[in-house]
Order: C-alpha cells, then structure tokens, then sequence
C-alpha cells in the first residue's frame, strides 16, 4: 500500500522523530478523512494537526506497520514473510480469520537494542536480541487479554513520543479529547506546537518517500505487515466485544 500525501509543502531542515509518531501527527495527511456519515457510527477519531476524524482501525494499523518497519529500517529488527502455521491448536479466531484468505505470517528477529520510546517501545515489550516470534504474537503479548479498547491502546502507545517532545497532550483512554495542544488557557501555546508539527514536514516527506520505495520494493511483506496489523488488533477487539454482548464465546 502507497502512501499519497495530501497537500506536501517541501522544506530542508530534518529531525529525529520514528515514522509511526510522524504518521500519527499527520494522520489527516496520509489517510483520508471520514465522513459525517461514519462519524456518527463512531468508528471515527480526532487527528492531531486538523479538524478531522479518521478511521480508527486503519489509523491503528497504519501505526503498528510503521513501527514493525521503523524498527527494520533502523536495523533493529528483520521481519520475513513464513507460511503460517496450521496447528489444530490454534485459537478459534486465528482459524477464523484465515478461511478464503492467505495464510502467510510476518516474522520478527530482534538484531539489535537502542533506546525507544512511544509505540515502537510498546511493541518491543519484554523482547531481547536473538528473539524470534510473529509479528501478530507479539501484538497480542502487548495488547495482553481481548480488550474493547485495543485500538485506542494503539493510538495512546503513538501519542506518547509527541507528548514528551511537546508536540500534542498524550492521549489518556478512549473518552479522552484526543491530542489536546499543549495550550491548557495560552492561545500562544497554541500555536506555537501547531508550528513545530508543521516544521516537522520534510521528515513527514522523507518517510512517506521511504515507505512508498518498501512498498514498491517489497510488496508481499509490505502487504503482509499491514494485513497481520489489522488482524492483530480486530482480533482482540473483535474478540473482547463478543465476550461482553454475547456473555462469552469461549475462545
């Protein structure tokens, strides 16, 4: 999947910030904006940067395939397209999930160890170098039992990197105002974190050029990572919210 920016302004200067925090304060920038139709069914949530709502679940994939790859790319990690495994003990979801559809998991060996933060630190929770799992295993060992709020987990883990470089309040649960500028009464405040975010730009456009040459260059794990991301997090959402309206499902 490519990455079509909307509204790219090219400047010179670059920072130190991990792609999945960029793409977290541009949302509005690389995914497209909901309707007032799918806001009103909630699956709508604020972006940082604009008066816009995106799709949460492909905002939270988005975000966990920027983070497996930002880890790549920063030579921490390897990640290898397998044949999934067909274990008659795997779990009912898992089965479910891959009737009519490829069956191909995404692997992760840990190659290396330098300090993270933000979404990127979340997923590498309790890893050490020479582990190897599933992307969508260790997904699961972060989000820990099937929860409803699996997707803002995701958003929330994103938000911290901006919130401790003082681009956005960190987002605090899902009935949160999501990513309050750092204002609190001083319209100043405002506008000067709205500034820093827009300077962040030209590493916005260097990551969305980088993506756009891992999708092109590697299709089948680019596919693959975001596919795994997905389903790693309808999953347990999916799973969670079947668990309280049906009164359990037993998987």
């Amino acid at each position: 999947m490519e990455i079509v920016m909307i509204g790219s302004a090219k400047t010179e200067t670059m920072s130190r910030v991990s792609a999945c925090s960029l793409l977290y304060l541009f949302a509005d920038r690389v995914l497209d904006p909901l309707t007032d139709k799918w806001r009103r069914l909630a699956l709508g949530v604020p972006v940082p940067s604009a008066d816009a709502q995106v799709d949460m679940f492909s905002w939270a994939q988005l975000l966990l395939a920027s983070a497996f790859w930002g880890l790549q790319t920063r030579g921490l990690i390897d990640l290898e397209v397998v044949a999934a495994s067909t274990d008659s003990r795997d779990g009912f979801w898992r089965r479910l999930r891959r009737r009519g559809r490829r069956t191909d998991d995404v692997m992760l060996h840990v190659v290396g160890e330098a300090p993270l933060a933000g979404l990127e630190e979340a997923v590498m929770t309790n890893l050490e170098v020479g582990d190897t799992i599933s992307v969508s295993t260790q997904i699961g060992r972060w989000l820990g039992t099937p929860c409803t709020d699996a997707v803002f987990r995701v958003i929330e883990a994103a938000s911290d990197e901006g919130a401790a470089l003082g681009f956005c309040a960190p987002v605090e649960g899902s009935n949160s105002s999501y990513a309050r500028w750092l204002d609190c009464s001083a319209h100043t405040c405002f506008e000067s974190a709205r500034d820093r975010i827009a300077a962040l730009e030209p590493d916005l456009d260097e990551t969305v050029a980088q993506w756009n040459a891992f999708a092109a260059g590697e299709p089948e794990l680019c596919c693959g990572l975001l596919r795994t991301c997905f389903d790693a997090v309808r999953g347990r959402q999916f799973v969670a919210s079947l668990n309280i309206w049906g009164g359990g499902c037993g998987f």
